[in-house]
């Protein structure tokens, strides 16, 4: 089941990075603490979450501890023209990094000029929604739906960059679709 909002996540064998948890408000079936235990039966050896804030990191690390499956932290910074980037902290500065942008969108809209790319410490993927352009320094474009192989050639080609698969993972079973859908339909 595919939608324009929200993939189910099967078995699979890369990271899946555009995994949103119920800490992105109304936006996720997903509890930080479930993620680590259902990605590994997915077959997964590791997993991001990547909210558009940083709440759900310290329950979604000890889970993924106790799992024994590798925490990828990411955030999802939303800028001015309803545009988003995904920036996964590689070490601390990068952490650190994530910490004054989230803060910083709590104070007001976020611009491209406060994301500092390329930045020592920061992985950034910029989810590819057609005919909008990546920030300049993004390391990957993400590609949230399947496109041929020709568009994908032109697209690499076009921003110079690397594709990476990025389907937005906001539940795990066909069920938890209706409990997202209504939600966000309540609002």
């Amino acid at each position: 089941l595919r939608g324009p909002y929200c993939f189910i996540m099967v078995a699979m064998s890369f990271v899946p990075l555009y995994l949103r948890s119920g800490f992105s408000y109304l936006q996720s079936s997903l509890t930080a603490e479930k993620i680590p235990s259902l990605a590994i039966k997915r077959g997964c050896k590791a997993a991001a979450i990547a909210d558009c804030n940083l709440a759900g990191y310290a329950p979604f690390a000890h889970a993924a501890s106790k799992a024994g499956i590798t925490p990828l932290f990411g955030y999802e910074a939303k800028l001015e023209k309803n545009e988003s980037v995904l920036l996964y902290a590689s070490n601390e500065d990068g952490y650190r990094e994530l910490l004054r942008l989230s803060y910083l969108e709590s104070t007001r809209k976020l611009v491209e000029s406060d994301i500092r790319l390329p930045f020592d410490g920061l992985i950034s993927v910029f989810p590819y929604r057609g005919g909008s352009k990546p920030l300049p320094g993004i390391d990957y474009v993400g590609l949230l739906y399947g496109l041929d192989p020709t568009k994908r050639t032109a697209l690499r080609e076009a921003y110079g960059t690397r594709l990476v698969a990025l389907p937005l993972i906001a539940y795990f079973e066909e069920a938890d679709l209706v409990l997202v859908c209504r939600k966000r339909f309540a609002q």
